[in-house]
């Protein structure tokens, strides 16, 4: 079982879907597709390398953007130092953990791209 966590990057942009309580839905149900399997998205490259792609809806078609950290072996895991262990979850099923960056629009998702490694990279310390 994969844990997840959504960035303040993500929640800020749900905030910007809350009168359209359907599009809403959709992200809700997309992210638990995700979570059920953090492989249904796609590998990106560049300056987004580790990050995938779940590109869904139309007009505006909209993207989530999650990196997967994937957990400690088995024998961390029974001495207790599993490093995505929460309370909720027992460290012995946990395999990682999925980090939801962004949710945006693929014109908003295409300028992203364009910036460089270190814009990125604040949101590995957050």
């Amino acid at each position: 079982m994969f844990q997840f966590k959504f960035r303040t990057s993500f929640l800020a942009d749900l905030k910007f879907f809350k009168k359209d309580k359907a599009k809403q839905e959709l992200i809700q149900h997309c992210c638990k597709e995700i979570i059920a399997n953090p492989y249904l998205g796609s590998f990106l490259k560049s300056n987004m390398q580790g990050y995938l792609n779940f590109e869904f809806a139309r007009k505006p078609e909209l993207r989530i953007l999650y990196k997967i950290y994937y957990c400690c072996d088995n024998h961390q895991k029974i001495q207790g130092l599993c490093r995505f262990e929460y309370a909720n979850v027992c460290s012995y099923q946990c395999y990682g953990l999925i980090d939801f960056v962004f949710c945006k629009t693929r014109e908003e998702c295409n300028q992203l791209y364009k910036q460089s490694k270190k814009y990125f990279q604040q949101y590995e310390r957050e």
